[in-house]
């Protein structure tokens, strides 16, 4: 909530988000600092599917562990 009159907090701030993900296949795999865009990019590397020409950023993982299809 924000400081003003207890109204939900919507807009993008910088706050670091968590997120881990538990993979045999992914065991070693590291991440580079991103932007929100390379969210959706980086879940279509984990699953193994072709990032879309719309998406505009970039996955996450380094890049000996993406797996996404050509």
């Amino acid at each position: 909530h924000d400081d003003e009159g207890d109204q939900p907090h919507t807009a993008h701030t910088l706050n670091p988000v968590p997120c881990l993900l538990v993979s045999d296949v992914h065991r070693n795999a590291t991440l580079r600092n991103g932007v929100l865009a390379d969210i959706a990019p980086t879940l279509c590397a984990i699953m193994g599917l072709a990032q879309p020409q719309e998406m505009t950023g970039k996955s996450l993982l380094s890049v000996g562990h993406a797996h996404a299809v050509a």
